[in-house]
């Protein structure tokens, strides 16, 4: 068994490494030949889009982090939470040694509280940059 692989593989493998080898670029000069590409050349679409936007130094280029700590919001001068979108689920602490975490939907256009003792108020902003791929 182990000759008859060694004849009539072992050749052909070695022809079709010489065959791919030979073969020309594509057109355009796109593509690389000889090696696997990597995954910044290969990428299309949103993937494309983060890698380009995580190489300018964003990271967080869909915006998802959102804000994890910040001022007080009052109802003068509400949390400013940034969205891409027209609504946001946004957790509050309501008490400061408490665990546990009131979640609210703010939605844009007035300020809105959470509704705890303290009334801490939010308002939705545009979020910097564009996610529509």
């Amino acid at each position: 068994m182990a000759l008859l692989l060694r004849r009539f593989v072992a050749p052909t493998s070695r022809m079709l490494v010489r065959a791919a080898s030979s073969a020309p670029a594509p057109a355009g000069g796109l593509g690389v030949t000889g090696r696997i590409p990597d995954e910044s050349e290969q990428a299309t679409g949103v993937e494309k889009a983060e890698l380009q936007e995580l190489l300018k130094g964003v990271n967080d280029p869909f915006g998802t982090e959102g804000v994890k700590v910040g001022a007080f919001g009052t109802k003068s001068a509400p949390r400013e939470i940034p969205s891409h979108f027209s609504s946001r689920i946004v957790g509050c602490c309501c008490e400061e040694d408490s665990e546990a975490i009131h979640w609210i939907h703010v939605k844009s256009g007035e300020p809105q509280t959470c509704g705890c003792p303290r009334r801490q108020w939010f308002k939705l902003v545009p979020a910097k940059g564009d996610v529509s791929h």
